[in-house]
């Protein structure tokens, strides 16, 4: 959380220092799962799908951004909340992390997927109605997996904290004065795992401040070690705003 810490008052001192403008992003969007499977331990654990084995349910969550734009730079701070639960009962025993979860339990699922990042990006290409903008984000995750049978005052957790270097890019076409058509993210994948969290959709200009968006967003991706395996894929349908905050 001292990271998290610093990361807004480098982004403070930019919107201070840094002339250009300053945006607010902000989503609500509604989150359906393609999949969730996970193994803790990842080398002796056994696996259990928490939208296949459990039942999770459709949810809501939110996302924010702050963007500093000057000339063909930005640097965005993101916060994006994924809190996910599930339930039912297996139909197999399930040794998960250090708990021994027996078939026909009826069982509770925790999932957490905190993200916090920052990333610069630069324009690459910059047109009148075409942008293509590249870049690097420094990404922090706050995970946690929970299985329990409250009955049986069984529960094990495992909880996660760590750093990712990863990718972004993006991609504008203004077709028209009101309109702009975009397709963006971040996205990294190798030996350990992969992350990627890429929006496709449109944003229609009320006015120079403000703007409202809408689209569909899929994050998706997991580790694979001794400790962990954990990968999931997530379907969001978006609506959103952008408030152009230097246009006030």
């Amino acid at each position: 959380m001292k990271k998290v810490l610093c990361f807004f008052i480098i982004f403070i001192l930019f919107i201070v220092v840094v002339h250009g403008e300053f945006i607010i992003d902000g989503e609500l969007s509604r989150v359906s799962g393609g999949y969730c499977d996970v193994r803790i331990p990842g080398d002796t654990g056994n696996m259990i799908s928490l939208t296949d084995d459990l039942e999770m349910d459709n949810f809501f969550t939110f996302r924010i951004e702050m963007i500093k734009e000057w000339g063909r730079n930005k640097i965005i701070l993101l916060y994006s909340p994924l809190r996910v639960n599930s339930k039912g009962n297996i139909n197999r025993g399930i040794f998960f992390n250090t708990e021994l979860f027996n078939d026909g339990e009826s069982v509770k699922s925790f999932y957490k997927f905190d993200s916090y990042r920052i990333s610069y990006q630069y324009d690459i290409l910059k047109r009148d109605n075409f942008e293509i903008g590249l870049g690097l984000t420094a990404k922090i995750r706050n995970a946690e997996i929970k299985l329990e049978n409250s009955s049986l005052n069984k529960i094990s957790s495992k909880k996660n904290t760590g750093f990712v270097p990863i990718i972004n890019f993006n991609f504008k076409y203004t077709p028209s004065e009101k309109l702009n058509i975009l397709i963006k993210g971040d996205g990294l994948a190798s030996s350990q795992g992969r992350a990627f969290d890429i929006f496709t959709g449109l944003y229609y200009k009320i006015n120079e401040i403000y703007s409202l968006k809408t689209g569909y967003r899929f994050l998706e991706g997991g580790s694979d070690n001794e400790e962990v395996y954990s990968f999931s894929y997530f379907h969001y349908l978006v609506f959103g705003f952008k408030i152009n905050l230097s246009k006030i």
